[in-house]
């Protein structure tokens, strides 16, 4: 019995994983660091490297990414089939964003840094969203319900 799709939101999460993971760090970057923040010029060599950036992130972050991103699908979508309130959008973010997240906890040198420690929830509560606007869930049908006599 079919009881929904989840694969399809797991690869396009981890597609998204990269350039998710390169604007969170601008933004935590911007956000915790403003004063020391390297602030570019705006012209041709800028803007080709910020193309190679987001193409090389896109690629490495979508091998890094894979196999969480189908865990944590496999595993919300597990939950969302035997409870409805699992399959609410903000319970994947929060998922998402607590293991994504983790790590740190047993990391010894990022433990202090909130600027990888924010790129890195964020990363993974937005992974997390993208993969649960992809996943679908079949319901049984429900059975009918005749008037009384």
């Amino acid at each position: 019995m079919n009881r929904g799709n989840y694969m399809a939101g797991a690869m396009y999460a981890s597609i998204a994983a990269g350039p998710a993971f390169l604007a969170s760090l601008a933004l935590a970057a911007w956000a915790t660091e403003a004063p020391t923040t390297l602030i570019a010029g705006a012209n041709a060599d800028v803007a080709r490297g910020a193309v190679v950036s987001v193409f090389a992130a896109g690629l490495f972050g979508f091998f890094l990414s894979i196999v969480p991103n189908i865990v944590g699908s496999w595993f919300m979508h597990g939950l969302g089939i035997g409870n409805i309130a699992a399959r609410l959008p903000v319970m994947w973010a929060l998922v998402g964003a607590g293991a994504a997240g983790l790590p740190l906890v047993f990391v010894a040198d990022l433990a202090g840094s909130t600027t990888i420690g924010t790129a890195l929830t964020f990363t993974g509560a937005s992974c997390a969203l993208v993969a649960h606007r992809f996943s679908t869930w079949q319901d049984p049908p429900r059975p009918r319900r005749y008037p009384p006599l």
